[in-house]
């Protein structure tokens, strides 16, 4: 049931009161009725018993909740990445496909000469693409189950595919195989198909396949895409850095949260406090609800117009939360201990809050404002706090008021960094001597902030995987396309050979005619990736700046690899006996 009275936020009863907005609310609806009227009808409702109340009443079937949160993003994104994955598989085979139907000229020739039409010709080969996709199903099919788990633990999923049971993934699988090869094989089939026997029987026709313009074009394609989540994999892992290092305005480090169960010890959480401390490895305890809970209020203040009104964050505290977490106090004082006076009656305001209200620090202090919630109860400011981060990175600063409190569910507790394992032993047997039948529930408060950015992690690490495959496939179509190309060029680097060039000077001529288009790709791929990043990074009030560095950086690992790959086999063809490359001429 729902605790209607003596909660820790006052004692009020939320269910009867319009100002609450701590909590959702489910409806459970006719199946018939339309949202859309439902939510007009609800709106009126609410406006008559919140008059002047400019805010709206958000309805969202439950259904859709899951996959409109951050799961959707992820899912988008893998999905998107996965398609671009298929196309650089797909340029590769297109790519060396038509590099290599130099060697099938002849046998396409001859069966054109003696009769077979363009469409049988089309559909040899692209049967032959088809076949290489589903013989490459099984394959793909072993790599997914090996790869599950790791998915799993990365998205803290739990799938588990049943081939038999979801036949109808288990046909989309078969089918997308079917398409794969469809795609790989229809520019090759159409290309070599094209050409007529008289043209394709020439041996100037060798050249003009293994220079293919539309070749050139796709090797772009795939840096372009590499490069393009190389820089945004290098942009994501820099803002993830950023707002791990950031300074959040309080000392996050070694401060344990433990969560209070049962009325044995949220009663005697005084006591327990002061039995902790007893041990030296514990430096400071606060009751608070600084991590755990913060709710919207709306408030009237001293200088307000007759109109006006201000949601502002509120949270509960003890005296020891500022000397725990080590926020700066600016002006005023501190809560008193054990005062009943400071109890639900004194406030810290952050900076954040005091310039929202029109005041001025220096003569904040003192002045009154009350929670409409709670009547005509007027509250006093008795201390300005410097801003800090109680929400994450993504939001800027809000208004901010830490309300002294006497009763919490969670203490903080600042810790040495010696012996951590040996102190929270301290405190589990601490609290099984108040309370047995406890549980014992613990966390840092740095790994719960660090939790704020798990979708940024996982993000993180998707780019990581995914531009590394990406690079490692164009780079593999690169080292087939050198690879044609030095053995179509064997005789051509024999004669430069003996007429003195040197192992250097071919080697830079082979691998220039690649590396080019691996320079045009950067221009393809530094404005994409600095659009979508651009776009990524309004999430975060705080970010780091784009600079140019990031996209420089990018290509110029892709260059290194690309160069890599193409300079093994240049110099293994620019330092080959240029007799063997010349013996039958």
């Amino acid at each position: 049931p729902f605790p209607l009275v003596n909660d820790l936020a006052g004692g009020y009863d939320y269910l009867s009161n319009w100002r609450a907005s701590n909590f959702e609310g489910y409806v459970l609806m006719q199946p018939d009725v339309s949202l859309d009227e439902f939510q007009q009808k609800s709106m009126i409702f609410y406006q008559q018993l919140r008059p002047g109340d400019d805010r709206s009443l958000a309805l969202q079937p439950l259904a859709e909740i899951h996959l409109t949160s951050d799961l959707k993003l992820n899912i988008f994104i893998l999905t998107a990445i996965g398609i671009i994955i298929i196309v650089l598989a797909c340029i590769n085979f297109i790519n060396l496909t038509v590099a290599q139907s130099a060697s099938r000229l002849k046998e396409v020739g001859m069966r054109k000469a003696i009769g077979a039409t363009r469409f049988q010709v089309m559909s040899q080969l692209f049967g032959e693409s088809i076949v290489l996709s589903f013989i490459a199903l099984p394959l793909a099919v072993v790599l997914m189950e090996i790869f599950l788990p790791k998915c799993n633990s990365l998205f803290n999923l739990h799938l588990d595919f049943q081939y038999m049971q979801q036949w109808q993934t288990s046909l989309s699988i078969v089918a997308m195989a079917f398409l794969v090869g469809t795609i790989a094989g229809a520019y090759p089939a159409w290309y070599i198909s094209s050409k007529s026997p008289l043209v394709i029987l020439k041996p100037s026709s060798i050249l003009d396949i293994s220079r293919s313009r539309f070749r050139n074009i796709l090797v772009v394609i795939q840096f372009s895409a590499a490069i393009a989540l190389l820089a945004m994999t290098i942009v994501m892992q820099s803002q993830l850095h950023f707002v791990q290092l950031k300074s959040l305005g309080f000392n996050r480090e070694d401060i344990i949260n433990i969560k209070l169960y049962g009325e044995d010890l949220q009663r005697q959480w005084n006591v327990l406090k002061t039995e902790l401390l007893t041990n030296p490895n514990i430096l400071s305890i606060s009751g608070n609800q600084f991590m755990t809970e913060r709710w919207n209020q709306t408030i009237q203040w001293e200088g307000m117009r007759d109109d006006e009104q201000m949601q502002m964050r509120f949270f509960l505290a003890d005296a020891d939360f500022l000397p725990t977490f080590q926020a700066q106090l600016l002006s005023g004082r501190n809560f008193r201990k054990d005062s009943p006076a400071d109890q639900g009656r004194a406030y810290l305001l952050n900076e954040s809050a005091v310039e929202a209200l029109g005041w001025e620090t220096e003569s904040a202090i003192g002045k009154q404002f009350r929670v409409l919630m709670r009547g005509n109860e007027l509250g006093s400011v008795v201390g300005i706090v410097k801003d800090f981060h109680f929400q994450s990175l993504r939001d800027l600063l809000k208004p901010l008021a830490i309300e002294m409190w006497t009763s919490f569910n969670v203490l903080s507790i600042k810790v040495r960094p010696d012996d951590i394992q040996q102190t929270i032993g301290f405190i589990r047997n601490t609290m099984s001597d108040i309370s047995p039948q406890a549980p014992f529930e613990y966390y840092f408060v740095e790994d719960d902030i660090g939790q704020m950015y798990t979708l940024e992690e996982q993000l993180g690490k998707i780019f990581r995987y995914f531009s590394g495959l990406s690079i490692i496939i164009a780079c593999l179509g690169l080292l087939g396309l050198t690879s044609y190309s030095v053995v179509s060029r064997t005789k051509e680097i024999g004669i430069r050979k003996v007429y003195g060039a040197s192992v250097p000077r071919i080697t830079a001529m082979l691998s220039t005619e690649f590396t080019r288009w691996v320079l045009l790709a950067n221009l393809i791929a530094w404005p994409v990736s600095w659009y979508a990043m651009s776009r990524w990074l309004e999430n975060f009030a705080y970010r780091i700046s784009l600079g140019i560095g990031t996209f420089v950086l990018a290509g110029t690992l892709a260059l290194v690899i690309a160069l890599a790959t193409v300079s093994y086999q240049a110099i293994k063809a620019a330092t080959a006996n240029p007799v063997e490359a010349l013996r039958y001429e």
